[in-house]
């Protein structure tokens, strides 16, 4: 029942307490007009008769009191609640020796069964209620007389006639008080936290939950309700189950509000932002316990952070790093510091840190909408730039055609030269494969490296003596490995053979290429007295007059210089 229809009842009781009091004083003065009493008639004490008994009471003054009573405060219905029962004096008109008609031990009880809030208090229980109330609680008078009055028995019959008639109504008056207090007294009870939580927590140990949303919503909105977190638990509990999970959500966070770390509301209000998937109320609410003690009641709601493929720290090239996060969530990223949101970089490749001292911040966010903690990675880049080129073969003099070759450039390098002692640059010419010599003269090459970073080396410079190429005669050749073969100390200047003894003799075989390079091969042989022993296989170049060791491996010759 809401609190509309408890006023409407208030008011119908009042009309028809109202009406009751009006029926109760036409009775009295038609039992007043029937006998016709005269006022000359009652001699005795006329001071004491108060015929105006039954006409002091009026519907005006019914209303006011009834409603003075409706409003009475708290303090004076306790005090009616802790008395068991009570007497109420009325005047009594006559010439008895006590002027007092009393109704005495008028209780008044709160009978759940007699004054529920959902019984309709219409007239005719009201008056029906009055009627057994007066028959339960009967009007004793105190009648007594003096000797001198039996001259006047008539007289007096036809005066206790009116006096009883002007009790009735004051008694019935009294009643009627009584029973205005108790009704009152019912509903503001039913109204009560107290009434509302013990009604509501019954019906919810009961698990009839409807009825206990009932009451424990009257029961939360006291001031005393916004103080108990417990009972807005069970309230938020019985309205999740009847399916009214929104009014759940806020009587949990209005619980939490006055007791933030109750046990039992912060996981149920987690689970029903997930229910609801309100994935970002999720995500503030687990913000909120990082770091307390209730942090792990929070567990199974939680996103795991994204990881990355390269741990954090210092390279001397760049990085490429791939983010990874649990199954079904969406990764966003920022690289300038700033924390990531949804709004953030989608990350769907990898992330390539090329230089400098570069944060990588992350988060994981899954269908519903709950994000994770921010993931932080560094990465501090010092680029390195290549070594310094080493050009080959080194020497300064050299025969035209010869190549100059880079040694140890890598695939992802690119070096630049010049041929006139300037400093090259990406501008220059771009080395490819080896540097020809074609033509004789004085050269200084010049050749910088610049890898993908355009970084560039230190530039390499080698000065070559460029001359005509000669081509030298068998004769000379066989001269000139001669020669060299006195300054490595194996021949002696003699001819002969150093430490063996015998006549070193060379001899032709062919002109071949060997090793990529066109010469004489030559045997050398040693003769001792009537033999002849050979002692190895040499070679010189037709075009250098470089010497060179001839090795036959199976067939196959090697030449290596000499």
């Amino acid at each position: 029942m809401s609190d509309k229809d408890n006023f409407d009842i208030d008011d119908e009781l009042a009309r028809s307490l109202e009406r009751l009091v009006e029926e109760e004083t036409n009775v009295a003065k038609a039992a007043y007009s029937e006998d016709k009493i005269k006022a000359e008639d009652i001699k005795k004490e006329p001071e004491n008769i108060n015929l105006g008994a039954t006409q002091m009471v009026d519907k005006d003054k019914v209303k006011s009191l009834t409603s003075a009573i409706k409003l009475n405060d708290e303090q004076d219905i306790k005090t009616i609640e802790d008395t068991s029962d009570f007497t109420i004096d009325v005047p009594y008109v006559g010439n008895a020796s006590k002027n007092t008609t009393s109704i005495k031990s008028v209780k008044i009880e709160d009978d759940e069964n007699d004054w529920d809030e959902d019984e309709n208090l219409d007239e005719s229980k009201t008056v029906q209620k009055i009627n057994k109330m007066n028959s339960d609680n009967p009007v004793t008078m105190s009648n007594q007389t003096s000797p001198e009055d039996g001259k006047n028995k008539k007289e007096l019959d036809k005066k206790s006639k009116l006096i009883i008639a002007g009790a009735c109504g004051i008694a019935a008056l009294v009643v009627i008080i009584i029973i205005v207090i108790a009704v009152n007294m019912n509903s503001k009870n039913k109204k009560s936290y107290k009434y509302n939580l013990e009604k509501g927590t019954q019906y919810y140990n009961t698990q009839d939950y409807d009825n206990a949303v009932t009451y424990l919503t009257k029961a939360y909105n006291t001031n005393d309700g916004k103080k108990n977190a417990d009972m807005m638990y069970e309230l938020a509990d019985a309205l999740v189950h009847v399916n009214q999970n929104d009014k759940a959500i806020e009587v949990l966070k209005s619980a939490l509000s006055y007791d933030k770390m109750n046990e039992k509301a912060l996981p149920l209000l987690a689970k029903l932002y997930q229910d609801e998937k309100k994935g970002t109320e999720l995500s503030e609410l687990i913000k909120k316990y990082k770091g307390t003690k209730n942090e792990a009641l929070l567990s199974d709601y939680k996103v795991d952070e994204p990881t990355s493929s390269e741990n954090p720290g210092s390279f001397e090239d760049s990085v490429e790093i791939n983010l990874m996060a649990s199954d079904g969530c969406t990764i966003y990223y920022t690289t300038d510091g700033s924390e990531p949101t949804t709004k953030s970089s989608k990350y769907s490749s990898a992330i390539k840190i090329e230089k400098d001292d570069v944060t990588v911040k992350a988060i994981a966010v899954n269908s519903i909408g709950v994000a994770s903690d921010v993931a932080e990675f560094k990465y501090s880049i010092s680029l390195k730039a290549p070594d310094a080129p080493v050009l080959n073969p080194s020497e300064s003099d050299v025969k035209v055609g010869t190549k100059i070759v880079i040694e140890g450039l890598a695939d992802d390098e690119k070096a630049y030269y010049t041929l006139n002692g300037s400093t090259p640059s990406a501008n220059s010419s771009q080395y490819s494969g080896g540097i020809t010599l074609d033509k004789a003269g004085n050269y200084v090459v010049s050749v910088i490296v610049i890898n993908k970073h355009n970084l560039s080396s230190p530039v390499t410079r080698v000065s070559y003596n460029v001359s005509e190429e000669k081509t030298y005669t068998k004769d000379e050749a066989e001269s000139i490995l001669m020669k060299r073969l006195v300054s490595n100390n194996k021949v002696s200047q003699s001819g002969t053979m150093v430490g063996g003894g015998g006549t070193a003799k060379l001899v032709y075989q062919n002109t071949t290429t060997i090793s990529g390079t066109k010469m004489y091969y030559i045997r050398l042989d040693v003769n001792s007295g009537n033999s002849t022993k050979t002692e190895g296989y040499y070679g010189v170049g037709v075009n250098n007059g470089q010497c060179y060791v001839i090795t036959d491996n199976n067939g196959s010759l090697s030449a290596v210089q000499y």
